[in-house]
């Protein structure tokens, strides 16, 4: 239907037709970016509900719940990191490292950030770093939606959320998978959020490959989150939470 092209180029019918040239003297169409979106956008929400995570799931991480004047310290800090997240939820460029102690609100920021994309019907994965691995072994046993699409999928979404890296079980398998996964981005330039509990300056537990590219400047932006447990209480969706998570 005319006009449901976002970038007014198929008027929604998800190809694009060009003129009679020298190469293509009928004419030819091709497959507008729109096309590319929705597919996209197909596969990161059977991942997503494969996984078991929903928009409701992820419906108490908003930035109108984070709240850095609540926290006991460190409020200055928290309150940039609010605005740069809420900027880059806008318009994600480069990459994110969110990197802090437990409880200490990097988790609530980076899933804020999902909720807005989500919201904004982009294609988006995220969950910790464990449950990322999980629901790509969860492929070897699904002929529809293989372990190839699978990893396609977190590799080629327009957002890519990893919380808590550093948490999983190391194994050779493991190890090669999230290389893999973080390299593909990296190498293109796709946007990317990690959290981690790790100082990934100095922690020498972490793969040496996927620090270099976490702390590429020309890419790589790295918020450090003050100490302090501000996790956030269990409360009613409607209730303001403070600062943490």
């Amino acid at each position: 239907m005319p006009g449901e092209c976002p970038y007014g180029r198929c008027d929604g019918g998800g190809f694009i037709w060009h003129l009679p040239s020298e190469e293509y003297p009928n004419g030819h169409y091709t497959v507008c970016r729109c096309h590319a979106d929705e597919a996209r956008r197909k596969r990161a929400r059977r991942l997503l509900a494969d996984a078991g995570m929903t928009l409701e799931s992820i419906a108490p991480y908003t930035f109108a719940r984070f709240l850095p004047e609540q926290a006991a310290a460190g409020r200055k800090v928290l309150a940039g990191h609010k605005a740069r997240l809420m900027t880059y939820a806008a318009k994600p460029d480069g990459w994110l490292v969110l990197m802090g102690p437990v409880g200490c609100g990097k988790t609530h920021l980076a899933y804020a950030v999902v909720a807005e994309r989500l919201a904004a019907g982009r294609p988006t994965f995220y969950g910790s770093v464990p449950e990322v691995l999980d629901a790509l072994r969860r492929g070897f046993d699904d002929k529809q939606f293989d372990y190839d699409k699978r990893l396609a999928t977190m590799q080629e979404v327009d957002l890519l959320v990893l919380d808590d890296l550093g948490a999983e079980h190391q194994t050779p398998w493991v190890a090669e998978k999230m290389f893999q996964i973080i390299n593909y981005r990296y190498t293109r330039r796709l946007p990317l959020i990690v959290t981690t509990n790790l100082v990934v300056t100095t922690d020498g537990s972490m793969d040496p490959r996927i620090r270099s590219r976490l702390l590429d400047r020309q890419l790589c932006e790295v918020l450090t989150f003050p100490a302090g447990d501000y996790r956030q209480r269990r409360m009613p969706v409607s209730a303001p939470l403070e600062a943490g998570s």
